[in-house]
């Protein structure tokens, strides 16, 4: 398919139809980042700890996809961002110097989509 047919298709997609892409790309990502932190880390992982950043990222991740679209970020301060950047950073240096696991590696990755959000 061309490029046009493709695009035209994806315009032409419900709510519902968008959300279901959503939740299956959602879970696609998710058994993925499983399997390559059950990979690097040899199976033993905090599931619950994995899931929850894996859902604060992506909610992070729409925070920014509002703040792109919309320009706009009513309801939610820059300063809780800044707090919550601090706490993560925080985590990540003590994590660094006393345990270096699969929770430092996600409080990068959350942290550095917290820093984009501070920023836009």
């Amino acid at each position: 398919k061309t490029t046009d047919e493709v695009l035209k298709k994806l315009k032409g997609t419900s709510k519902g139809q968008a959300a279901l892409g959503a939740l299956l790309f959602s879970a696609v990502f998710l058994a993925l980042i499983w399997g390559i932190v059950e990979y690097i880390f040899g199976g033993q992982v905090d599931v619950l700890f994995i899931l929850m950043e894996i859902v604060h990222f992506f909610g992070i991740l729409v925070l920014i996809r509002k703040l792109l679209k919309e320009k706009s970020c009513e309801g939610l301060s820059l300063r809780t961002q800044e707090l919550t950047a601090t706490f993560l950073l925080s985590r990540v240096i003590s994590g660094a110097l006393f345990e270096g696991n699969h929770h430092t590696l996600l409080d990068s990755l959350t942290l550095c989509v917290t820093g984009a959000v501070i920023y836009y």
